[in-house]
């Protein structure tokens, strides 16, 4: 989103000078991402040139988006309790129907293609990786990361760290923190590690508190 706002504003008053268009970004990110939605206000001819120029703040600046949680509608239906084994798979429409793990990691916009994007397995970035690590019971060992707000850590990580610690137990998967934020808007990475079902269930124990607080602060909202 800050590569859209830019600093102070500037980039998004831009686009909206340029375009005739008006633009809201909204405050609350989508369920179960790190997305928020950006309504264009304005004539056709405004809105075209306005998206055109989204799209190329995104392309220039992909790397910004590196760790942004995508936002999936079909796995969202899907997820339901967290009961059960805490898997998140989902059926999305846009890949031909085919079951898709929570594998959602990406650069935050894919203007081809090829969905494949949207999903990073970290240690296949690193040419020199050698033999893939594996888990005690065979399987490869995944990473993955995503960016959470500022304001939203503390609820991750939990008095005395007792959060965080009760997702990496209940999930099998091992997450760091990074002590700085990436940028300037302030987010901060984590890095999921383990096998493709232990981070699925880590993601979702992470998006299940990120839900509970966001319900939390919007009822302590004065009217």
């Amino acid at each position: 989103m800050g590569t859209i706002i830019g600093r102070q504003g500037l980039k998004i008053k831009y686009i909206q000078d340029a375009s005739g268009v008006r633009m809201v970004a909204q405050k609350e990110m989508l369920p179960q991402s790190t997305e928020r939605i950006v309504e264009v206000q304005g004539t056709p001819e405004g809105i075209e040139k306005a998206i055109w120029e989204i799209g190329k703040c995104l392309i220039d600046d992909w790397q910004r988006g590196t760790g942004t949680v995508l936002y999936n509608p079909a796995v969202r239906a899907s997820v339901g309790s967290s009961s059960g084994q805490g898997s998140v798979t989902g059926t999305n429409p846009s890949y031909g129907g085919s079951s898709r793990s929570y594998n959602r990691t990406g650069n935050g916009a894919d203007f081809s293609d090829h969905p494949s994007s949207y999903s990073r397995r970290g240690n296949n970035d690193n040419p020199n990786r050698g033999i893939p690590l594996v888990t005690e019971d065979g399987e490869e060992v995944q990473t993955q990361n995503i960016s959470i707000p500022s304001d939203m850590v503390g609820c991750i990580i939990g008095r005395g760290g007792t959060k965080i610690s009760e997702i990496r137990r209940s999930s099998g998967a091992r997450i760091s923190i990074a002590k700085a934020p990436h940028d300037d808007t302030g987010e901060r990475m984590f890095t999921i590690m383990g096998s493709a079902q232990a981070n699925e269930k880590a993601l979702y124990l992470l998006y299940e508190n990120l839900e509970a607080e966001k319900m939390r602060r919007s009822q302590q909202q004065p009217e």
